[in-house]
């Protein structure tokens, strides 16, 4: 029979409690081109960055307001914006 040997060690830095954060709020598409859009949120308290997703493509560190560029006109367009937490409060 062979043995596994696991050696730990505690201490180091503390975990940070996870913050639950709530969805951004007041979405809202302005100033719209055939072309381009900005695209606007409220900021989420204890959001670190924010991922904003444009039909099938996600930008990360997206920063409000974002200028959506490169749209095609008469197009459709479905957006959303997701708040990420960093952990601290």
């Amino acid at each position: 029979m062979k043995s596994i040997t696991v050696n730990y060690t505690t201490g180091g830095d503390t975990p940070v409690t996870p913050v639950n954060l709530v969805a951004p709020a007041n979405l809202a598409a302005t100033n719209v081109t055939a072309t381009t859009a900005t695209l606007s949120w409220d900021k989420v308290e204890n959001a670190s960055s924010y991922t904003l997703k444009i039909g099938d493509k996600e930008i990360e560190n997206a920063v409000p307001p974002y200028t959506a560029e490169g749209l095609t006109a008469s197009t459709e367009y479905t957006w959303s914006v997701k708040a990420i937490g960093d952990g601290s409060r």
